[in-house]
């Protein structure tokens, strides 16, 4: 499901001019391969298709990966 929304907010933000797009998947999603569209090898790979099939316009970040909490009181402060 995950590859199904990074592709549409792919679409989205090109459509937009936005060159990039924040994946907030957690790493405990991960563990024991209950999601693996949570997978550090799933996010790398999305990544690397989005980029290039964005004509490298668009990519993908995933900077609340361990951290979500701390991440999001940095941007919002």
């Amino acid at each position: 499901r995950n590859g199904l929304f990074l592709s549409a907010a792919a679409s989205l933000a090109l459509s937009l001019d936005c060159g990039y797009i924040y994946y907030g998947a957690h790493s405990d999603d991960a563990a024991g391969n209950a999601y693996p569209d949570c997978t550090e090898q799933f996010y790398k790979s999305m990544g690397d298709a989005i980029f290039e099939g964005s004509g490298k316009e668009c990519s993908l970040h995933t900077h609340y990966r361990y951290s979500i909490s701390e991440a999001l009181m940095h941007l919002l402060s």
